[in-house]
């Protein structure tokens, strides 16, 4: 992370947002558009980027939308 200084301390809202922890993403959820299906990863143990995981999965990037989120619950309602 890169330390930044306010543009101008003296106007309000020119403050850079203060730092906060990141979280760790720990599922990745994929919608291949090639299959019609929805796919759920636990990426905990993944030491790698993303998308090359998900590569490695057989995924083509320009068929799928994908998310990842530290949050594993679907809602099917």
């Amino acid at each position: 992370m890169v330390a930044r200084r306010a543009h101008n301390p003296k106007v309000a809202g020119s403050n850079p947002v203060p730092a906060t922890k990141i979280k760790i993403m720990k599922y990745i959820f994929v919608l291949d558009f090639i299959d019609s299906k929805v796919y759920k990863y636990d990426v905990r143990s993944v030491s790698k980027e993303h998308e090359d995981y998900l590569l490695e999965q057989g995924h083509s990037l320009s068929n799928i939308e994908w998310m990842a989120t530290d949050n594993d619950e679907i809602i099917t309602d």
